[in-house]
């Protein structure tokens, strides 16, 4: 299954990307989607980027005072 997130008559939806067109959804991937049966067509439909993320999560063990303060090994390349 491809998960697709589209603009159509200016509102902003997930759909499934089939070979037909974009079968349209409820919802969103995150909370669940509720699979409609309209098939939209590809030409009447605009590509977003695939999801808008709310925040960004990072560890900081490619630090090295980090890793030093766990006794953890340096990595040689940042992870």
């Amino acid at each position: 299954m491809k998960i697709a997130r589209y603009a159509l008559e200016g509102a902003v939806e997930y759909g499934i990307l089939e070979e037909g067109g974009m079968r349209r959804a409820k919802g969103n991937p995150y909370d669940g989607l509720e699979i409609l049966d309209e098939v939209v067509d590809l030409r009447t439909l605009r590509l977003l980027s695939p999801s808008l993320p709310g925040k960004a999560v990072c560890i900081g063990l490619n630090y090295r005072d980090h890793a030093e303060e766990f006794g953890l090994p340096i990595p040689a390349s940042p992870v």
